[in-house]
């Protein structure tokens, strides 16, 4: 469970009550794939998440689950090839924000990659709850708008999580993001997931700026500060 249990983010609520949310992580090292011959992974079959839920109900009493995404961190691994792929890295932020027309815009600067290589395959992913056809959340990535309505409900009826491509800088070490809602759109975020191919020249596995230990504090790292909650309690995680 991520934020503080004793004070959570307030979510989108037609009720008098107003309800909480809550981001819950879970890190499993479950075996996902098997391996055919030529060490490509492929996946050993459905995954099942179970999540309480408490169905429909007039007072909005009880825990309502929105929707669940996993993310799957792989590696191809092929003896006498260590260039069969291109090496990757990678970030991760979670934590609940609710966006909506009276709260300031979701901006956070995601970082962990620390070196882009020069190419258009970076990838963004936006994970948010409670979303519906009709709701406008301009997105944009260093500026540039790239969706005009992410959250729409489309995996379910309050969920989803939309995937772009990015094209970054190259040796770039982070990017901005930022979201706003307009008219009654109200959005909870739960997560962002970025990758992109880095230099690996030598094929030793980590990027050039992490192998050659020149990691300074121009990469930095960067809590999640969602609008107004950089001011977050200290018992929160980011």
């Amino acid at each position: 469970m991520l934020g503080n249990p004793q004070s959570p983010n307030p979510g989108c609520s037609e009720h008098r009550q107003q309800r909480r949310i809550r981001v819950r992580l879970s890190r499993r090292r479950a075996p996902l794939f098997s391996r055919r011959y030529d060490n490509i992974p492929q996946a050993n079959g459905s995954q099942t998440v179970k999540l309480t839920d408490a169905g429909a109900n007039t007072n909005g009493s009880g825990i309502n689950t929105n929707g669940a995404s996993l993310v799957v961190i792989y590696k191809f691994v092929t003896p006498g090839l260590p260039n069969i792929a291109p090496l990757r890295a990678g970030g991760d932020l979670q934590r609940a924000y609710t966006m909506n027309k009276r709260s300031a815009a979701m901006t956070q600067t995601v970082a962990g990659f620390y070196q882009a290589l020069a190419d258009d395959d970076a990838r963004m992913t936006g994970i948010a709850g409670n979303g519906e056809k009709g709701f406008s959340s301009p997105l944009s990535v260093n500026g540039q708008t790239i969706d005009t309505d992410p959250f729409v409900g489309a995996l379910g009826a309050r969920w989803d999580n939309p995937g772009y491509t990015l094209n970054l800088p190259t040796n770039a070490a982070s990017f901005s993001a930022m979201a706003t809602a307009n008219g009654e759109t109200c959005v909870t975020w739960a997560a962002i997931v970025a990758s992109t191919n880095v230099p690996d020249s030598d094929s030793d596995g980590p990027s050039r700026s992490v192998g050659d230990e020149r990691i300074t504090s121009q990469h930095g790292r960067f809590p999640a500060t969602f609008g107004t909650c950089s001011d977050y309690p200290s018992g929160a995680r980011a």
